[in-house]
C-alpha cells in the first residue's frame, strides 16, 4: 500500500485562497456593474433618454464605486503581506491589472455620460432633447422626397435640353 502524502495548507495559504476567492467574486461583480453602466450609457442623449435613465446611471455608478473601494482594500491589504510567495503575488498583481482596467473603462464611460448629459440636458417635461425618427403623416415625408426628386430631375432635363 503506497504512502499517501496529504498536504495540509498552511494558515497563510488558506488565507490567501480566501482572499483570492473574495477578490474574484468582487471583481466579477464589478465587471457586471461596469457592463451594465456601459449598456445604460449608450442611451444618453438618444430617444430613450429620461430622468429614470439618468437615475439608474447614478445608482449603477454608486454601486460600481462601492465595489471598487471594497476590491481595492482587499487587494492592497493582501499585496502588503510580506510573506506572500512569488506565485501568489503574481496572481494578486494580475487581479490588480484586471481591476484597474475595469476602472479605466468605467471612468471613460462616466466621462462620456457627463459630456453627453451636459450637451443634451433633459427638459422639465422629461422629454428627450433630441427627437429621432419621422413625425407627422407619412405621406408628407414621401411627398417632400418626391418633390426633391422631381426638382433634381427637372434641372438635369433643362441642362440636357439647353446643351443639345
Amino acid at each position: 500500500m503506497p504512502i499517501q502524502n496529504n498536504k495540509v495548507a498552511s494558515e497563510g495559504q488558506a488565507n490567501f485562497q480566501k482572499v483570492k476567492e473574495e477578490c474574484n467574486v468582487v471583481l466579477d461583480a464589478l465587471h457586471k456593474v461596469v457592463a451594465c453602466y456601459r449598456h445604460l450609457a449608450i442611451n444618453v442623449g438618444g430617444s430613450s433618454d429620461s430622468k429614470h435613465l439618468r437615475d439608474e446611471l447614478r445608482r449603477t455608478r454608486e454601486r460600481a464605486q462601492e465595489l471598487a473601494v471594497s476590491n481595492r482594500n482587499i487587494i492592497t491589504d493582501a499585496l502588503r503581506d510580506k510573506q506572500l510567495s512569488k506565485e501568489d503575488r503574481q496572481q494578486l498583481e494580475r487581479l490588480w491589472v484586471q481591476f484597474s482596467s475595469c476602472l479605466e473603462l468605467l471612468h471613460n464611460d462616466m466621462c462620456k455620460v457627463y459630456d453627453l448629459g451636459m450637451a443634451v440636458p433633459l427638459s422639465s417635461t422629461n422629454q428627450p432633447a433630441m427627437q429621432t425618427g419621422a413625425t407627422g403623416k407619412q405621406w408628407a415625408v414621401h411627398q417632400l422626397g418626391l418633390e426633391v426628386y422631381l426638382l433634381f430631375n427637372a434641372q438635369k432635363l433643362r441642362e440636357n435640353y439647353i446643351c443639345n
